[in-house]
């Protein structure tokens, strides 16, 4: 609720509030079950997003806010951002047995793919692609804890070698690194 919104109080419970909620991507498909039907009011294509804005600027006609009070608000509002919390590890008491280890098939969305030298093969669809493995490390900081070694990345991804682990890492470009050799940690660069 907006009443609660990092100290902003409850200011708001006199202004119209209009949620919105716009996806990116155009093959995304909403199901919900029938208590749920108001999802549709808030959740659309980004294609619509413009119309929904029209819409309610028609809606609401009467001007609330001097142009002082939108650039108070709009400072508020830049004091009150936080970055989003991704360690839904923690939130949700995950441990690394309940996250499926691999590397999922950006083309069939399955959870097998095989190295074969410097790309990853897909044996269901037969799609191929060197940067794979980005997915599941995001999702391995994500869901399963904020810190990554050599061992747990190989058994993660399903690499058995040292270096072939190091080296998709390293040239993830996602990972910074603490520790020498043998202690080496990686996490998330910020």
């Amino acid at each position: 609720m907006i009443s609660s919104a990092h100290g902003f109080g409850t200011q708001w419970e006199n202004y119209p509030i209009v949620n919105l909620v716009a996806l990116a991507d155009p093959n995304v498909e909403i199901v919900t079950d029938s208590s749920s039907d108001w999802v549709y009011d808030w959740v659309m294509p980004f294609a619509l997003l413009k119309k929904s804005f029209k819409r309610a600027a028609d809606q609401y006609t009467q001007s609330l806010f001097q142009i002082s009070e939108l650039t108070r608000i709009g400072y508020q509002l830049a004091q009150a951002h936080r970055k989003p919390e991704m360690h839904y590890w923690k939130r949700f008491g995950l441990e690394q047995g309940d996250v499926e280890s691999g590397v999922l098939c950006p083309f069939c969305g399955s959870l097998a793919m095989n190295r074969l030298r410097v790309i990853w093969d897909c044996p269901h669809c037969g799609g191929r692609d060197r940067r794979a493995h980005v997915m599941s490390l995001l999702d391995h900081f994500v869901f399963v804890k904020p810190t990554l070694t050599n061992q747990e990345c190989r058994e993660f991804l399903h690499v058995e070698k040292e270096y072939t682990a190091r080296t998709l890492m390293t040239n993830a470009r996602i990972l910074d690194w603490y520790g020498s050799k043998s202690g080496r940690v990686y996490v998330l660069k910020k």
